[in-house]
């Protein structure tokens, strides 16, 4: 059973995890075209997944507090807000940023002169 438990769990968490971050309607997630398609319909798999993942891996204190690592819970948060915080300020760098001039072409070679043309055949 501890076995099958283990699998279940290995199968399940990563996926609610997937739902929730792939969801989100950004123009290169899944979330956008379900979106799009409609609202409501996003909305109503968006909070169940939103619901799950709270519910599993954010509320989830039973280990935590067994284990006494309640500052293990902040910190991970923290890194979580700092690595989103850090990806937006990415992403909104190279989309926001001034287009860059666009470089000049370079200048071509010389060519180099045409060989002497043959006059005459040899003996």
């Amino acid at each position: 059973m501890r076995m099958l438990d283990a699998v279940l769990s290995a199968v399940f968490l990563p996926s609610v995890q997937t739902l929730v971050f792939g969801l989100i309607p950004l123009h290169m997630m899944d979330g956008r075209r379900l979106l799009a398609w409609s609202r409501p319909a996003w909305l109503g798999v968006y909070a169940v997944a939103v619901i799950c993942f709270v519910h599993l891996l954010v509320l989830n204190r039973r280990d935590v507090l067994r284990q006494g690592t309640a500052p293990a819970f902040a910190s991970t948060l923290a890194l979580f807000i700092g690595f989103g915080a850090l990806s937006l300020a990415f992403r909104a760098y190279f989309r926001y940023r001034p287009p860059q001039p666009e470089p000049a072409d370079p200048p071509t070679p010389p060519t180099p002169p045409d060989p002497p043309a043959v006059t005459g055949s040899q003996p």
